[in-house]
């Protein structure tokens, strides 16, 4: 069982936007390395990273991000 996903290289759109969409639409959050979320359908067709999980774990893998 997993709290979250995480990783900090980008990530073309397409692979992620089906599980960012799952998790939001579920209560959780998904963010990008710098801690926003993510803008998809971008002309540079990729993330900045993502991490997607329960608002406390991400919020708690935000913090302790050195960026």
């Amino acid at each position: 069982k997993y709290h979250a996903m995480m990783t900090l290289r980008d990530s073309w759109e397409w692979d992620v936007c089906a599980g960012a969409l799952l998790i939001t639409e579920s209560g959780g959050i998904v963010l990008d390395r710098y801690l926003t979320q993510p803008i998809f359908n971008t002309k540079r067709q990729k993330t900045n990273g993502i991490i997607a999980g329960t608002a406390e774990v991400v919020n708690l893998i935000g913090s302790s991000l050195n960026l």
